[in-house]
């Protein structure tokens, strides 16, 4: 391996240059978005310096969203981060293909119908016992998954929908189709929770990893529950933006 010169003089620290190196990579284009950075020990190798400082150069780009560990497969470089306006009510497919993402997809965990007991029936205002269709998927842009959504919601606006009829799409796109009725608004909470071990397998995270947990419940025209989601987003990848005036 060639090995590449820092200064190794103060005031900058060698991780800083390490880093400031890949960063140079990735603006360039030497280094692509979804290829593999080199080993710790490759980088301590390439630049003459210990593990802990090429740990703490890498661990920065991390933070910064610039690269993306996947569990027992290695470091990548970065998708950009989803910026989500938070002034209008779209769905998260949408906001991808309006950000340019062409490689949205979804991996479907469960699917099932069952009886809505009251807690559930009073909130999608249905019948105790009136069928409900629970959807959990992984959302990915390529092969990153981002998100993970469960997704409840009365089977009378779905009636005869199977898990290949979703993919990548947008369930409130095929029910504003299918129903002729359009999505009017919604209330969503936001909350910052660690992520449960499953989840972290899913997303492909550690356990206890930070996550926002998004409820969202939707109502259509007229005022009719169509659903509830709860989604559990990867902030290294996901971010909220809220415009506020006086």
């Amino acid at each position: 391996m060639v090995q590449k010169e820092i200064n190794t003089s103060p005031p900058v620290p060698l991780y800083y240059q390490i880093k400031e190196h890949l960063k140079g990579q990735m603006v360039s284009g030497e280094l692509k978005t979804g290829d593999k950075i080199p080993t710790e020990e490759k980088i301590c190798e390439s630049f003459n310096v210990s593990r802990m400082t090429a740990r703490r150069a890498l661990d920065e780009l991390v933070n910064e969203g610039r690269l993306i560990r996947r569990q027992g497969v290695g470091t990548f470089v970065a998708e950009p981060i989803i910026d989500r306006q938070l002034s209008r009510l779209t769905t998260l497919t949408e906001e991808l293909k309006e950000l340019g993402y062409t490689g949205l997809n979804s991996r479907i965990l469960s699917w099932r119908t069952h009886k809505a007991l009251s807690p559930l029936a009073n909130r999608l205002d249905i019948n105790v016992g009136d069928p409900i269709l629970r959807i959990r998927r992984v959302r990915y842009t390529g092969t990153l998954p981002i998100a993970v959504q469960t997704i409840i919601l009365p089977e009378k606006w779905v009636p005869g929908l199977q898990p290949n009829d979703i993919g990548g799409s947008s369930i409130y796109e095929l029910i504003e189709k299918k129903l002729n009725k359009r999505l009017d608004w919604a209330k969503q909470q936001i909350d910052a929770v660690a992520a449960p071990n499953y989840y972290a397998k899913w997303l492909e995270i550690e356990p206890k990893s930070p996550l926002f947990k998004v409820t969202r419940q939707a109502y259509l025209e007229g005022g009719e529950p169509m659903d509830i989601a709860v989604t559990y987003y990867r902030p290294d990848r996901y971010s909220y933006q809220i415009n506020l005036y006086r």
